[in-house]
């Protein structure tokens, strides 16, 4: 049972490994387009991330 339990934990860490480095990615896609002066609706298109959230990264 504690070696399920293990197998179970490490495939739940790493699915979130996985999440937190896609959403890294799409912030530094985020601010590259930014600096290329994308228009952000275009970029939260591109990377998903929310108008709010692309605004947050020009302060």
């Amino acid at each position: 049972m504690e070696k399920k339990l293990k197998l179970k934990v490490e495939k739940i860490g790493r699915t979130e490994g996985r999440e937190e480095g896609k959403a890294e990615r799409n912030i530094e896609i985020a601010k590259s387009l930014l600096s290329q002066n994308i228009d952000i609706n275009v970029i939260s298109t591109a990377t998903g991330l929310s108008i709010a959230e692309i605004k947050k990264l020009l302060s």
